[in-house]
């Protein structure tokens, strides 16, 4: 059991670490904070926060896995504190982590449908509330080029609205990074149990289920990207709107 405890002990120093590491990143540099309904932790995903909340959640899994006394349940619950850790450390991790942790195809096809089931659904709110977001940001910058054609609008409301879109801009880039590594370690494991042994009749049909949640996926990563990209635009525009003024109120 000596190495149980011991793999648990660094998942704990580790999740401490990454805890640490996660309260120094939640800034996004400018200043500004982001919708917070972009950040919400249903389905707003980062790799700091996601390698910190999978090796807390680890940690204490394995702990409750100690006090089991049946040594196969044991196993399984060792395993089941693994599962889902090893999309952060690339592509081969994962089907190496569902090889190890699961004896056979159907297993290991059931274990990884569960983890892209949780990784699409969150791209998908991810990508529903961005959208939102951005639609009802989009009239409130029609409402602001309005004043700015008038004259009326104040600098310090472009560069407040600019600070905005960048802290925007930063939490859609982080869940599209991380969206983007999980698609690639997914992909990678669908492809690796279809290519190992016989494949069944009911193999086949989990591996068609995987196909639909990495379609799926795929969407949602292009829909997260979508609005990342017309926020950016619009960013980019206020930026050059911002240089030609020279002071509060004043066209240059």
């Amino acid at each position: 059991m000596r190495w149980h405890v011991t793999l648990l002990t660094s998942a704990l120093i580790g999740a401490l670490a990454l805890s640490g590491c996660q309260s120094t990143s939640s800034s996004w540099g400018s200043g500004a904070e982001a919708d917070p309904r972009l950040q919400n932790d249903d389905f707003s995903v980062s790799w700091t926060s996601y390698a910190a909340s999978c090796a807390t959640g680890a940690a204490l899994t394995g702990l409750t896995c100690l006090l089991i006394t049946d040594s196969d349940q044991h196993a399984a619950c060792i395993a089941a504190a693994a599962a889902g850790c090893a999309i952060g450390m690339g592509t081969n991790a994962l089907l190496d982590e569902l090889r190890s942790n699961y004896h056979t195809k159907e297993q290991q096809l059931d274990a990884l449908i569960s983890q892209l089931e949780d990784d699409r659904q969150k791209a998908v709110y991810m990508a529903a509330t961005a959208n939102q977001v951005y639609a009802e940001d989009k009239a409130k910058l029609a409402a602001l080029n309005k004043n700015i054609k008038s004259h009326q609008a104040q600098k310090s409301e472009i560069e407040q609205r600019i600070a905005y879109y960048d802290a925007n801009i930063a939490v859609l880039q982080d869940n599209l990074d991380y969206h983007q590594k999980a698609l690639a370690s997914y992909q990678e494991a669908r492809t690796g149990l279809a290519s190992e042994g016989r494949v069944s009749n009911s193999d086949r049909a989990k591996l068609k289920e995987c196909d639909r949640q990495i379609a799926q996926l795929e969407d949602a990563i292009e829909s997260i990207r979508g609005a990342m990209l017309s926020y950016t635009e619009d960013r980019n525009v206020l930026n050059l709107t911002l240089e030609n003024y020279d002071q509060v109120g004043t066209r240059a």
